[in-house]
């Protein structure tokens, strides 16, 4: 039973850092909103994080292009030297 009180403890003191950290960082961003709404620029975050998510999707979309396109395209080196020694053995 002493540790699962001991475990119960860990557990409960990661969640009091967790709050804590979550709410530093809650704090900071109504910090930054404030002077940014005061320089009038507060959608500039949020268009800075909307452009960033966009670029990033496009990313992960090409890198799957990629693969996809590797796999499709049958081992070239292997082909091109079986076409060399079909050559080399005709002649």
């Amino acid at each position: 039973m002493k540790s699962v009180d001991d475990a119960f403890a860990r557990i409960m003191r990661a969640n009091a850092a967790i709050t804590a950290q979550l709410n530093s960082i809650r704090k900071v961003q109504e910090v930054q909103d404030d002077a940014l709404k005061a320089l009038n620029i507060k959608d500039l975050r949020d268009q800075i994080n909307s452009q960033l998510i966009s670029a990033s999707n496009k990313a992960v979309s090409a890198m799957d292009q990629v693969a996809k396109a590797e796999n499709a395209i049958p081992d070239i080196d292997a082909k091109k030297r079986e076409i060399i020694n079909k050559i080399k053995g005709e002649k």
